[in-house]
């Protein structure tokens, strides 16, 4: 049983509310990091509703000609407000 604070699978990383976190967040990263960082795929994703809904994902990017793959974690909180919390290499 799933309680307030245990993160949940997304059941479809298709979703396109799915994609546009996750697009969000290498946007967002490439901003902050002056990067050229290009959105490839979702590889996993969870969830968990807390204030608001905490997404932690991994991500494949393409970085400067290299795929690799980053956590990140992206706080959304209605009207879709989304805030970038981390974004690092996953492994």
């Amino acid at each position: 049983m799933n309680t307030r604070g245990d993160y949940k699978p997304i059941p479809d990383l298709h979703d396109p509310h799915v994609q546009e976190i996750a697009k969000f967040a290498v946007t967002e990263a490439d901003k902050q990091s002056g990067e050229r960082l290009k959105y490839i795929k979702i590889v996993k994703g969870e969830y968990v509703v807390e204030d608001g809904t905490n997404y932690r994902l991994v991500i494949t990017v393409l970085d400067v000609g290299l795929m690799a793959d980053y956590l990140a974690i992206v706080i959304e909180k209605p009207p879709a407000h989304y805030t970038l919390s981390l974004f690092m290499l996953a492994y």
